[in-house]
């Protein structure tokens, strides 16, 4: 075998068949016309100082000096290495008085005397001036290796024996270290751009139901669209997944958010020909943004793990953080504008179209007693009184509801627009190896069988119980009836203030404060915010109701923050099943608040919702005591493995 052969049969007899290939750094030396010359082994072997007797090629494998070409052959995949792209140019060799070859002894560079290498020196200076015109390209980022230099050696930067560049682009690149910060900037701006889209979607949304019992009051109109929406999306959110896989879930928001546009249009001439049907299409188009909205934010926390090298739990709560800190807000936006162009509307009555706003803003159900006596816990139960609250003409209302519509749309459009224009589509599906109906048996799996699950039932529909009550009876029987209907937007505001900060304060103090603590502190509040709107009677007092509204909010961060804390810790293992089945049940709380309006009184809702919490309590103290079962559990075996492993190592 030739002693330039790109094999050896070193490799005999461990498993790597006849011939072991050379690295390709030797392969790539001795190729025709690209044989090592005595002036290059010289310059090499001197940074090196190498006087072994030993393979040149192989020998050098653990010395500094090796030049950049090795470390671009052998190493191109490391990261930790990062090689300048060079273009070097290379003649042919000319049988000259300069080309000194060596013969077959790699050992002979050790012995060679003083006065050879002088003779070198000046063949390779001779070369040298015949090749001024060559120039060779060195990028920003070359790494200058340890041997010795040319100029050390009198040596002209021209003098290289390589006819093509590599430009391959290494790891380290300027172009692949912006790579990460790309990607991770693209989640950010999905992130940011689907939660400005759902605070403005949604903030139209919770203001057009704090004012449906208000507005539309005739036969209970505004109650029944509010039980359909809250009815179809509890149906819907058993094969929203299905719907999900089959549009990606961009689209699957694209199209919940615009049944949301065809409700508000529908409220332009509230009728029940307008609002049911459009109703039943926007609670089928929430239910698929809520699941839909879950998968994308999962998919975007997956993705940014894999670039920041993070765990995928702490991707998850810090952008459904972000996301839900961002949502909270919505009570505050839709209700100011609501509050504005009201109050507004209710400033050019005075003179003008809408008349004396006593009159058409009446503030009592008996106006002619001069007292508010029938409102709060008192507020009328019969069906066949379908309100009163609202006494205006249609010439004077309809004025005022296109104006606050008009806004409305305008704003939900704006937050379309950014999810259809803005928002990629980044393939986020739900478990999409599973068939529909393999995903509703999840489903009703995790809700029959899984123990800790099924002991959080209660208090997840407690949490939209006590919300529809807000909605619907506390802003009709307390606020519109003493009040006038622009304070609904107001009292509106302070709660939504009142439950960002709250939610904000629950987050910061997470670490420090155990669960039980606030648990306990919030259903206190409750119930004791509960027993005070029973028996108060309301009057003109705007004080208290801002009080009540923002305790009202207190609790309501605290249902919403630990049910979002309890469904991640007890269902790791499928997060978004369980999220979906948390919507589902918020949304039953919801239907159950809304549909009993008609043949439920306020003070029936009152006892209803104490006895709610307090069985909602009852169930949370038993699944907060088999989480603490099994995280001992998982703490015990985890000392017991520790401890084999300390007496194995002694």
């Amino acid at each position: 075998m030739s002693s330039l052969s790109p094999f050896t049969n070193t490799g005999l007899g461990y498993g790597m068949g006849i011939y072991r290939p050379r690295r390709p750094s030797y392969t790539y030396a001795t190729q025709t016309y690209r044989q090592r010359t005595e002036s290059y082994r010289y310059a090499l072997r001197k940074g090196t100082g190498d006087t072994e007797q030993s393979d040149f090629i192989e020998g050098m494998t653990n010395k500094r000096g090796r030049k950049e070409s090795y470390f671009q052959a052998t190493r191109r995949g490391d990261v930790n290495v990062e090689m300048a792209p060079v273009e070097i140019k290379v003649e042919p060799p000319n049988p000259s008085e300069d080309e000194l070859t060596v013969p077959n002894n790699r050992h002979s560079i050790n012995k060679l005397p003083e006065d050879h290498m002088k003779e070198l020196k000046k063949a390779i200076l001779r070369r040298s001036r015949s090749l001024e015109g060559e120039t060779r390209m060195i990028s920003d980022n070359y790494i200058a290796s340890t041997s010795m230099s040319n100029d050390q050696l009198n040596l002209p930067a021209e003098n290289h024996h390589f006819n093509k560049p590599d430009t391959t682009g290494t790891p380290n690149s300027e172009l692949s270290s912006n790579v990460p910060s790309i990607i991770l900037f693209t989640f950010k701006k999905n992130l940011v751009f689907l939660c400005v889209s759902f605070i403005l979607l949604f903030s139209v949304f919770r203001a057009i139901q704090n004012l449906q019992t208000s507005i539309n009051d005739q036969r209970y109109l505004g109650i029944t669209a509010m039980s359909c929406i809250h009815g179809a999306m509890f149906l819907t959110c058993l094969w929203a997944p299905t719907f999900i896989n089959l549009m990606s879930a961009k689209w699957a928001i694209v199209l919940g958010m615009f049944s949301f546009l065809t409700w508000t249009g529908a409220n332009f001439y509230p009728s029940f020909y307008t609002l049911i049907p459009t109703a039943l299409f926007s609670g089928w188009g929430q239910g698929i943004l809520w699941t839909a909205e879950a998968s994308y934010i999962l998919k975007l926390a997956f993705d940014s793990s894999r670039v920041t090298k993070e765990a995928i739990d702490k991707e998850v709560f810090r952008f459904n953080g972000f996301f839900l800190a961002g949502f909270q807000t919505t009570h505050i936006w839709g209700n100011l504008i609501s509050s504005i162009v009201i109050s507004s509307s209710s400033v050019e009555g005075e003179g003008g179209a809408l008349g004396d706003p006593s009159a058409n803003w009446s503030t009592s159900l008996a106006p002619e007693s001069g007292a508010i006596n029938k409102c709060g816990g008192l507020y009328p139960c019969n069906p066949g009184v379908p309100g009163g609250v609202m006494q205006m003409s249609d010439e004077e209302k309809y004025p005022m509801l296109w104006k606050l519509m008009g806004a409305y749309l305008i704003i939900g459009f704006i937050g379309f627009c950014l999810i259809f224009f803005c928002l990629d589509r980044i393939g986020a599906q739900v478990y999409p190896e599973k068939t529909g109906v393999q995903i509703c048996v999840q489903h009703l799996d995790l809700l029959v069988n899984h123990k800790t699950f099924r002991l959080l039932i209660p208090l997840l529909i407690f949490s939209g119980l006590q919300q529809g009550f807000v909605y619907a009876d506390f802003n009709m029987a307390y606020v519109t009836c003493s009040l006038k209907l622009q304070f609904v937007g107001y009292t509106m505001i302070v709660m939504g203030v009142a439950n960002v900060c709250i939610a904000v304060l629950i987050g910061v103090g997470a670490s420090h404060v155990p669960r039980e603590a606030v648990f306990g502190v919030g259903g206190i509040i409750h119930i004791g915010v509960m027993i005070i709107i029973l028996i108060w009677v309301p009057d003109k007092n705007m004080l208290v109701h801002f009080i009540i509204a923002a305790a009202l909010g207190l609790c309501d961060a605290v249902w919403q923050t630990q049910c979002n804390t309890l469904i991640c810790i007890t269902c790791p293992e499928a997060v978004d099943i369980a999220f979906a089945n948390y919507r589902m049940l918020q949304s039953l709380g919801l239907l159950i608040a809304f549909a009993s309006d008609g043949f439920m009184c306020v003070y029936s809702k009152l006892y209803f919702l104490i006895i709610m919490l307090v069985v909602s309590t009852m169930f949370y103290v038993l699944a907060e005591y088999r989480v603490r079962q099994i995280d001992n559990v998982v703490d015990d075996v985890f000392e017991e493995q520790t401890s084999i492993n300390r007496s194995r190592v002694n």
